[in-house]
């Protein structure tokens, strides 16, 4: 039996909070374009600009400033996503389908700890 035991790297990007926000703020767009609906803004300039300076932070161990810009990109992943589900009713037939993609992104964006009248239990 011959065995080959040869190991190449490979090149894996790994999910981060941020490159996922920023993958849904892109399909909202896209779906939001598709369907003809109109945007009040996209960030489409600002978003990637935050997701590579969120990078660089956790690179350098800048935690507090790492998570003040997180914060900053799910605020206009919010918006971006409140936008479009206001305005789903003008989604067409065929585009209904997609409109799960809507839905699939609320769950970064909002936390139960983070909605009004949630109350911690004493520890």
């Amino acid at each position: 039996m011959i065995v080959d035991t040869t190991v190449q790297e490979k090149a894996i990007a790994h999910p981060t909070d941020s490159k996922l926000l920023n993958r849904g703020r892109e399909h909202l767009v896209r779906l939001a374009v598709e369907a003809g609906i109109t945007l009040r803004q996209n960030y489409n300039r600002q978003v990637p600009k935050l997701a590579a300076q969120i990078a660089r932070y956790a690179h350098v161990k800048q935690y507090k400033r790492m998570r003040s810009s997180l914060k900053k990109l799910k605020t206009l992943v919010g918006r971006v996503w409140r936008d479009v589900s206001r305005q789903r009713d003008q989604i067409p037939v065929f585009l209904r389908g997609k409109q799960s993609v809507i839905f699939c992104y609320s769950a970064p964006v909002t936390s139960p700890s983070r909605q009004m009248g949630f109350q911690q239990a004493p520890v």
